[in-house]
């Protein structure tokens, strides 16, 4: 029996089937195009049509076939972008990615694609097209054509996202300079850089993006709670990425078995001891949070900070051994009180506090409290790259010396956790 896997857009009394056998089956009263059957006697305003076109997006077999559905998707008139890794340029996705075209991502229009919400600049109407909170695409049209349907556009993000990682032209138009080993091993094994996982947004950021090795950051959804995980190796370079990675592997797998954060860090710290014999270690905070309260272990990390009503403040929590420096050690679950709606957790390597300007200042957790509380908002991901990017403007272009990461957790205030 053949696989069989239909799409049935429901609108206006549409009705798409896509077959996904092998073998062609007919069927009375439906004409096929490019694999797509439509069943004749419906009026749909071009729903059908629209449908179709996502469909071919979905399985297009290659770079070019990509942009080709992409374009029939928004029109001829319309320009698709990616985002580069450092959130500060748009670069063209053309079929010759040697002639795209890169525009500066700055101001308004940079603030609207880390909230995901169309701008207008200039007659001009930006969208982005993002898998849940991560922003993947941006496509650039006329203001006064009509924007598209936000249903549509939901769908296609993480078509989109996984074509990123299936067809490489998509990843590489997105690269302004080449990037490391160290960094390329670093990202492939991170999660999105932003998400929303039932009442909880997450965004994320890590520095310098072409350059990072050691700092690595990761959050699931589990057992009714939302896990997240901030972790520094030793070191700088593929040693410390290959670190930072064996212990981030260690955690997922002792997760993804049931266990929770004392055990997980048990496991990662027993992991890198086999490995390196205490030769190398890495810093770790992991946070569990559901309706009972936010649990915390502390392996030798820069402590949480936690905001409650709009007001920013550091958790005091003991900080225990860092990762792999004995063989065996247990590490001990430290609770706080529950996150009320609009309040949030970050987390951030030691990168933030212990950044210079070029005078030689240290920029302090005193500021680093300040921008929190500042830029804090609905959007997780714009608070940490506002935050980051403070950083980075106080370093003033001086070289970044350790690496940035921020993990911001939002509780959203709307109801559903809209």
């Amino acid at each position: 029996m053949s696989l069989r896997v239909s799409l049935l857009a429901l609108e206006h009394g549409c009705v798409i089937e896509r077959e996904m056998s092998g073998r062609s089956v007919n069927r009375p009263n439906s004409s096929a195009q490019n694999g797509v059957r439509v069943r004749h006697g419906w009026e749909c305003e071009g729903y059908g049509a629209r449908m179709a076109d996502l469909l071919t997006v979905a399985e297009a077999r290659d770079f070019d076939g990509v942009v080709r559905a992409l374009s029939d998707l928004f029109g001829d008139d319309a320009t698709l972008f990616a985002i580069d890794h450092a959130f500060d340029r748009l670069v063209e996705v053309c079929a010759d990615p040697s002639a795209s075209a890169s525009y500066p991502l700055d101001d308004d229009l940079r603030l609207a694609m880390l909230e995901n919400r169309p701008q207008v600049v200039d007659d001009v109407r930006w969208f982005p097209i993002s898998d849940r909170e991560q922003p993947v695409l941006v496509v650039r049209t006329d203001a006064s054509a009509p924007p598209p349907s936000e249903q549509l556009v939901t769908l296609l993000g993480p078509i989109a996202n996984g074509h990123r990682h299936r067809f490489e032209e998509l990843e590489r138009v997105r690269r302004r300079t080449e990037m490391s080993v160290a960094a390329e091993m670093q990202w492939a094994a991170l999660p999105n850089r932003a998400d929303l996982l039932g009442e909880y947004a997450i965004g994320s950021v890590l520095e310098p993006a072409y350059e990072v090795a050691g700092d690595a950051f990761d959050y699931a959804a589990s057992d009714g709670a939302v896990w997240a995980y901030s972790l520094d190796g030793m070191g700088h370079g593929v040693a410390a990425t290959m670190a930072s990675v064996l212990a981030l592997s260690a955690i997922r797998n002792a997760r993804r078995t049931g266990h929770g954060l004392d055990e997980q860090m048990n496991r990662a710290s027993a992991a890198l001891f086999a490995e390196f014999d205490g030769g190398c270690f890495v810093t770790a905070l992991g946070c569990r949070i559901d309706a009972d309260g936010v649990q915390f272990v502390n392996a030798g990390h820069e402590p949480a900070w936690r905001v409650t009503g709009g007001t920013v403040s550091r958790l005091d929590l003991h900080a225990e051994l860092p990762l792999g420096v004995v063989g065996d050690h247990a590490y001990e679950v430290q609770t706080r009180p529950t996150l009320g709606r609009g309040d949030g957790v970050a987390l951030f390597s030691d990168g933030p506090s212990n950044a210079r300007s070029p005078a030689g200042s240290l920029y302090g957790s005193d500021r680093l409290r300040d921008r929190i509380e500042a830029h804090w908002s609905e959007t997780p991901l714009r608070t940490a790259h506002d935050v980051i990017g403070d950083v980075l403007s106080y370093i003033d272009g001086g070289r970044v010396t350790d690496d940035i990461t921020a993990v911001v957790i939002h509780r959203r205030t709307g109801r559903g956790g809209a």
